[in-house]
């Protein structure tokens, strides 16, 4: 495995000069219809979705040691 060097502590001068990166920006206007929220994913099944998530985040960070839960 390589060693990389530390990345440089941030300063004054690089608020000065700003991010490398242009900042990103949303396009103008709404999307396409049905290309972000197809009819049928309701919010019902959003939520059902994002609670399934959560506890897989939770399952997989407590397997790896980042955190340990408690009841």
């Amino acid at each position: 495995m390589q060693n990389l060097p530390a990345p440089r502590p941030w300063t004054s001068a690089d608020e000065a000069t700003g991010p490398a990166l242009p900042p990103l920006t949303a396009p103008e206007g709404p999307p396409p219809h049905g290309l972000f929220a197809p009819a049928e994913l309701t919010p019902e099944l959003w939520r059902e979705a994002g609670k399934r998530l959560l506890a897989k985040m939770v399952a997989e960070f407590s397997y790896e040691g980042l955190f340990a839960p408690r009841p």
